[in-house]
């Protein structure tokens, strides 16, 4: 695990792994990472995707990250971009922070913001969309349902712990009227990690001071078969 400042998700996870050989396998190229409610990782996921998608480009432009959750959103920490104009952040990897002057419309419009995602499609490798969660409470610029309805796959994100079974079910069922594919559902264990990841977050803690130890601390964890173990 390395540490950033950034909540982004270890590079080569197996979970991110998983999720990329789905989308491969249905040659989608156009992803849409949303959620039942705020806060439960969507963001985290489909930046993680995206940075997979683009590491297996084998064009220059690999994967634009598109900030379809307008009312939160989720990269401000990356880059902030003008208007309607993408930002390289790496690795063959772009983010559109928000529509151009005049698009805002465009955006918002289930068919407008499908059109725009086969242009976007035509010049990147992938295009992953950070949608706005299915069950908002508020008017969203950005309906989620727009964001799923757009994208050739739809990949749900649920709070292990935190989200009632009904609510993602509620979630499931939106993503269906909005005649999306909804392709998986990814749980997010972050607030109730297992004890190896919640080792590794100590230990960036431990490595400001002390990188030595941090160190050989990481090599023993790497090392211990019971700790991998996942109950």
């Amino acid at each position: 695990m390395e540490c950033t400042d950034l909540n982004e998700i270890p590079t080569g996870s197996p979970e991110i792994e998983a999720v990329w050989r789905a989308v491969a396998g249905l040659g989608a190229r156009s992803v849409t990472v949303t959620a039942a409610e705020p806060g439960h990782g969507a963001s985290t996921v489909a930046l993680a995707l995206a940075r997979r998608a683009a590491a297996a480009s084998s064009r220059e432009r690999g994967a634009l990250l598109v900030d379809a959750n307008r009312r939160q959103p989720g990269f401000t920490a990356l880059a902030d971009p003008e208007p309607g104009q993408p930002a390289d952040i790496g690795g063959g990897l772009w983010l559109l922070a928000s529509p151009a002057p005049g698009q805002e419309k465009a955006w918002s419009e289930r068919d407008s913001l499908a059109e725009l995602c086969a242009g976007w499609s035509a010049e990147y490798g992938m295009v992953v969309l950070d949608g706005a969660p299915m069950l908002s409470r508020e008017a969203e610029p950005v309906s989620g349902a727009a964001a799923a309805a757009a994208a050739d796959a739809v990949f749900l994100v649920s709070m292990s712990g935190q989200n009632p079974a009904n609510r993602v079910g509620e979630a499931v069922a939106a993503i269906s009227r909005a005649g999306a594919r909804l392709t998986g559902v990814v749980m997010n264990d972050m607030r109730e990690p297992p004890l190896l990841m919640e080792l590794e977050r100590e230990l960036c803690r431990v490595e400001t001071l002390w990188p030595w130890l941090a160190r050989r601390l990481r090599r023993f964890l790497g090392r211990s078969a019971l700790l991998s173990v996942r109950i």
